[in-house]
């Protein structure tokens, strides 16, 4: 009798592309990309032709109230760089 050895389960994606970031907010892939097209969305991030977006920041957007990409930007820099 042969052993089988399971394989480890594949590990979640740090990123993913337009369809998937649209499915995690639960809207279409077409009006994703009108979000991101309008600035109301974070930008992606340019990986050879594709462009994708990080989850964990795709999450911690939800969480912030999913505001206009302007607004994200500058509360994610002040989280980096708190002032003294």
């Amino acid at each position: 009798m042969t052993a089988v050895t399971a394989s480890p389960p594949d590990p979640a994606p740090l990123a993913v592309g337009a369809a998937d970031a649209a499915r995690m907010v639960g809207i279409s892939r077409s009006s994703w990309l009108a979000l991101v097209s309008a600035g109301r969305a974070p930008g992606g991030i340019r990986l050879g032709r594709r462009v994708v977006w990080r989850v964990g920041e795709l999450s911690d957007w939800l969480e912030a109230g999913a505001p206009a990409r302007d607004a994200w930007e500058r509360q994610r820099k002040s989280k980096k760089c708190p002032e003294a």
